[in-house]
């Protein structure tokens, strides 16, 4: 897949543009929206990890 396809490109092109439709109720999640999401989530992970990461393993 080339970068201009991904999910954070397309966001910064096209902020509003839909990303995801839901089939029942028509709701749709633009690609800016799917790139805060996606953020967010890394910071929490980067954020519940590091402290793991520093730890030392010692048996």
């Amino acid at each position: 897949m080339t970068q201009e396809f991904y999910p954070r490109v397309i966001a910064k092109r096209t902020p509003g543009k839909p990303a995801a439709t839901m089939a029942g109720s028509g709701e749709f999640i633009t690609f800016a929206e799917l790139e805060s999401k996606s953020n967010n989530l890394r910071t929490r992970r980067e954020i519940m990890v590091s402290p793991l990461a520093t730890r030392s393993c010692s048996h």
